[in-house]
């Protein structure tokens, strides 16, 4: 299969036009008339993630995080350049980045149904297509009420987490639930707005925590590999599923930090 093939299959189920302007999305390494014979699905493309890639001669390497985010001036063996972007080119690893894109389409879902919810709404709008309105985040409620401890339980052992982040009262019952499994910084209002008792997100700042629990928000910051690690494994069904003539391994990070 060609990698434009291939790319076709995975723009068609994940639009690169659900992406935020600010994003960098689609194939940021690579040919798209190379050859695809073994694809790696990845959450980052960080060295480890890309040294893995070339020892398994992968051809194409599916990530949620863009290798290339901040703007490069040049490609070289000079101070300032990466060592996996030399990597990934010298080897001939084809490099897809779908983020903000997926958020959109099914991040948000796919971590609500991972603990039995139901997604009723963005967290914030950004499209409406066909009459269906289309953003980054979830809204979910509870079947019943419970305290916002006994979620913070429900989502590590759902995800396999040893500990998250909680900013309030763990005892306070919550049961409408704002969903942003990705970055939540500067996202606060927008949970709030919803109606939410809780705002579960993959990431949040100090003073963000604040703001949101002044709010009347309690945060859970499950982190963002924590939440987010879920798109390996659902984007690698999608691709055993709709592309069978590749082989597909699924590389299974460690969380890039130990609290202690």
């Amino acid at each position: 299969m060609k990698c434009s093939e291939l790319m076709k299959i995975l723009e068609d189920y994940v639009p690169a036009r659900y992406a935020m302007e600010w994003d960098n999305v689609g194939l940021l390494t690579g040919r798209r008339d190379r050859e695809i014979h073994k694809i790696m699905v990845a959450l980052d493309a960080d060295k480890g993630v890309v040294e893995e890639a070339v020892r398994q001669k992968v051809d194409f390497l599916l990530t949620h995080h863009p290798v290339i985010f901040s703007p490069q001036k040049s490609i070289t063996d000079e101070p300032g350049t990466p060592e996996k972007l030399l990597k990934l080119i010298e080897n001939g690893v084809n490099c897809f980045a779908m983020h903000t894109n997926f958020d959109v389409v099914h991040m948000g879902r796919i971590v609500c149904e991972a603990m039995g919810l139901k997604s009723l709404a963005p967290v914030e709008m950004t499209c409406t297509e066909d009459g269906i309105l289309k953003g980054i985040g979830t809204v979910s409620e509870l079947e019943r009420p419970m305290s916002a401890g006994d979620f913070a339980e429900v989502v590590k052992n759902t995800f396999g987490i040893e500990h998250v982040l909680l900013f309030g009262n763990k005892r306070k019952i919550i049961q409408k639930i704002a969903v942003v499994p990705g970055s939540g910084r500067h996202m606060e209002q927008q949970a709030a707005g919803t109606g939410a008792d809780l705002f579960l997100t993959g990431d949040i700042g100090h003073h963000e925590g604040l703001d949101a629990m002044e709010l009347g928000l309690t945060v859970i910051d499950a982190g963002h590999h924590g939440l987010e690690k879920i798109f390996v494994d659902f984007m690698g069904q999608f691709l055993e599923k709709n592309v069978p003539e590749c082989e597909i391994i699924l590389s299974h990070t460690k969380c890039p930090f130990d609290v202690k």
